[in-house]
C-alpha cells in the first residue's frame, strides 16, 4: 500500500534532519525568508500590529499552545505506567448528602450576607458624606451671619409645594382608570365583539383566577373604532388594549369558528374580493354600513335607516371604481348542493354545504353586493337590537320582574375513571341532557343547570326543565309577577353564545375533574352530586316528568 502525502513529508523531514549540512542549509534559508517577509511587511512584529491583528495573533498563539500542552499531557500519560493501588482496608464513608447540602447553603448565606453588608456599608458612607456636606454648608452660612431662627419667606415654588403636599397624581390616575375600566371590559365581553368558547378545556388562568376564554371577532384597531363610535367615553388605543381582560384572547389555529353566520360570511367574501380588485375603498362591513346610514340613536329612526325607508339616507350609495366593470373577479360563497350517493346499495339525495369558489364580472358582482347589503343591513340591525334589548332589560329590571336566559348545552357523555376497550363502541356510554341558564332579578342573579337522562329537547322537555327553576324563583322572590325570557334559538344564526354556554362548559369541566380523581359518573344523580360544590344550582328532571308533559300536550292539542 502506498504512503500518503503526510507520511512522505514526514519521511522527507526525518532524512533532511539526519544530514547536518542539509539541516543547516534549510535553517539559513528559512531565516532569509523570514527577514524578507519582515522587510516587505508580510510578517509584522507585535509593536507594528493593529489592535485587531494583535487579538487575532494572540488567539492563534493561545490555541497552538493549548494544543501543544494537550499533546504533552497525552504523551506523558501514555508513557507513565499506572500506579499500584494502595491497600486501604479501613475505608471511611464520605459525608452524607444532607451535610453537603447544608454546607453549600451555609456558604451561600455567608456570601449573601457579605454582599448585603457591602451594599449597606456603601450606603452608610454615602449618607455620612451627605451629612458632612450639609454640616459644612451650615457652618459656612453661620459664619456669614445667617439667622436660622427666622423663618424663610415663602416663594412661589414653596407655596405650590405646600398646596400640593397632600395630593398625589397617582390617585387621580387610579380613579380615572377605575371610571373607564368597567365600560371597556363590558364592551370586550359583548357577544358582537368576542364570542364565548364553550369547550371544557378552553379556559385561561391568571393569578389563580380561572375564566372561560372569549375569542375576539375582529382586530383591536377595528374594535377600538367601534367602541369610540358607540360610547361617550374617549379612550386612547393603547389604554383600550391595556384594559383588555385576560380571558379575552386573540384567535389561534385551534379556535376555528364552526358556528358562523352564512349571510355574514358570504357578504364578507364579496367585500374582500371587491377590495382586493380595488373596486371599493374598504372591506370593513361596519364602516360600509355606517357610511350608508344616518347617525341615529333611537330604535325607530335606526330601523328606518337599516331597512332602507329613511328619507335622508335611502339613496346613499357606495362609490365604486367603474373602470373595471368587465374584469373577472374571483370570490367564494357558502352554498348548499344536492349530491347522489349510494347508501346501503340505494341511491339517495344528500344535501351538502360547501364553500364554492366562483368567478363573476366586476359589474355583476357589484350588483350582487348591493342586493346582499340590503339583507345584511337588516340582519345587523336585528343583532344589535337584540343585544341592546337584552342589555337594557338587565339594567332596568323592576322589583316584580325576572329575566331568564336559557339554552340546552351539548349532551354530557358519562365517563368512568377506568374503562375497558369495548366500552368505547356502541351505545355503552349513557348521555345526559343539560339545560343551562341564568335568571336575573332586580338585586341578584343566579346560574342554574337541570339534568335529565331523557334526551328530548322538545316543548315537553323544555317545560319539564323550567318547572323547578320557576318554583325556585317564586320561593326566593315572591314579589316577582312578570317573567321575561331569552332563548338561544331566537338569536340570529351564529351570533348567540352567552352565559348558558359558559355554565355548561364549567360544569362539564368540573365533572371531568372528578373523573380524573377516581369518581365514576354513570347517571344524572352522580352528576348532580358533583355540582354540590358549584355556585350554580342543579335539579334532576326525570323521564316521568317529561312524559307527563308530553301526554298533557297531546290531550289538549
Amino acid at each position: 500500500m502506498g504512503m500518503s502525502n503526510a507520511e512522505r513529508q514526514r519521511k522527507f523531514r526525518e532524512n533532511r534532519n539526519k544530514d547536518l549540512v542539509k539541516r543547516e542549509a534549510y535553517l539559513n534559508k528559512e531565516k532569509e525568508r523570514y527577514q524578507k517577509e519582515k522587510r516587505t511587511g508580510k510578517k509584522k512584529s507585535v509593536k507594528d500590529m493593529t489592535e485587531r491583528e494583535k487579538r487575532s495573533a494572540r488567539k492563534k498563539w493561545r490555541t497552538a499552545k493549548h494544543k501543544e500542552r494537550s499533546a504533552k499531557k497525552t504523551l506523558l500519560k501514555l508513557m507513565t505506567p499506572p500506579n499500584t493501588p494502595e491497600s486501604s482496608p479501613n475505608l471511611q464513608p464520605g459525608p452524607s448528602r444532607q451535610k453537603v447540602q447544608s454546607v453549600k447553603k451555609r456558604n451561600r448565606d455567608q456570601a449573601k450576607c457579605y454582599r448585603d453588608n457591602k451594599i449597606l456599608e456603601d450606603k452608610l458612607a454615602k449618607q455620612k458624606r451627605k451629612i458632612q456636606m450639609y454640616k459644612q454648608r451650615y457652618l459656612r452660612e453661620k459664619r456669614k451671619g445667617a439667622n436660622f431662627d427666622k423663618p424663610c419667606p415663602d416663594t412661589p415654588r414653596t407655596k405650590t409645594k405646600k398646596l400640593l403636599r397632600n395630593f398625589s397624581q397617582k390617585e387621580v390616575k387610579t380613579s380615572l382608570s377605575r371610571r373607564i375600566c368597567r365600560p371597556v371590559r363590558e364592551f370586550y365581553e359583548r357577544n358582537d365583539v368576542s364570542r364565548l368558547s364553550t369547550g371544557v378545556k378552553q379556559t385561561v388562568t391568571f393569578k389563580k383566577i380561572k375564566k372561560q376564554r372569549r375569542i375576539l371577532l375582529d382586530t383591536l384597531q377595528n374594535i377600538h373604532l367601534k367602541f369610540l363610535a358607540e360610547s361617550n367615553t374617549k379612550v386612547s388605543y393603547s389604554t383600550f388594549c391595556r384594559l383588555r381582560p385576560f380571558w379575552v384572547v386573540f384567535p389561534n389555529e385551534s379556535d376555528r369558528s364552526t358556528c358562523l353566520c352564512k349571510l355574514c360570511e358570504n357578504t364578507k367574501y364579496i367585500a374582500n374580493a371587491l377590495k382586493k380588485s380595488n373596486i371599493i375603498e374598504t372591506d370593513e362591513l361596519e364602516k360600509i354600513i355606517d357610511g350608508l346610514t344616518c347617525d341615529q340613536d333611537t330604535y325607530l329612526l335606526k330601523r328606518r335607516c337599516m331597512f332602507g325607508t329613511c328619507e335622508v339616507c335611502k339613496n346613499n350609495r357606495i362609490s365604486y371604481d367603474t373602470s373595471k366593470g368587465n374584469d373577472e373577479v374571483e370570490f367564494s360563497q357558502w352554498t348548499s348542493m344536492i349530491e347522489k350517493r349510494l347508501v346501503k346499495e340505494e341511491e339517495k339525495n344528500i344535501t351538502l354545504t360547501v364553500k364554492e369558489p366562483m368567478e363573476m364580472s366586476a359589474s355583476d358582482l357589484v350588483n350582487k353586493f348591493e342586493d346582499e347589503l340590503v339583507r345584511f343591513k337588516k340582519h345587523v340591525f336585528t343583532i344589535r337590537a337584540q343585544y341592546g334589548y337584552f342589555k337594557n332589560r338587565k339594567q332596568s329590571l323592576k322589583k316584580d320582574e325576572c329575566l331568564l336566559h336559557i339554552d340546552f348545552s351539548e349532551n354530557y357523555v358519562c365517563k368512568m375513571s377506568e374503562e375497558i376497550q369495548s366500552m368505547h363502541f356502541g351505545a355503552s356510554k349513557k348521555q345526559l341532557s343539560l339545560h343551562t341558564g341564568v335568571y336575573y332579578v332586580s338585586n341578584y342573579q343566579k346560574t342554574f343547570c337541570t339534568v335529565s337522562e331523557n334526551l328530548q329537547h322538545g316543548p315537553a322537555g323544555i317545560w319539564a326543565h323550567l318547572k323547578p327553576i320557576l318554583k325556585r324563583i317564586k320561593q326566593e322572590s315572591p314579589g316577582v309577577t312578570s317573567l321575561k325570557y331569552s332563548v338561544m334559538d331566537q338569536q340570529p344564526t351564529g351570533h348567540g353564545k352567552g352565559i348558558p354556554d359558559a355554565v355548561g362548559g364549567a360544569l362539564k369541566r368540573h365533572a371531568d375533574t372528578e373523573v380524573k380523581f377516581g369518581k365514576d359518573i354513570t347517571n344524572a344523580d352522580i352528576f348532580l352530586d358533583c355540582m354540590s360544590n358549584s355556585e350554580s344550582v342543579g335539579y334532576l328532571v326525570s323521564d316521568r316528568d317529561i312524559q307527563k308533559n308530553k301526554s298533557y300536550y297531546k290531550q289538549h292539542s
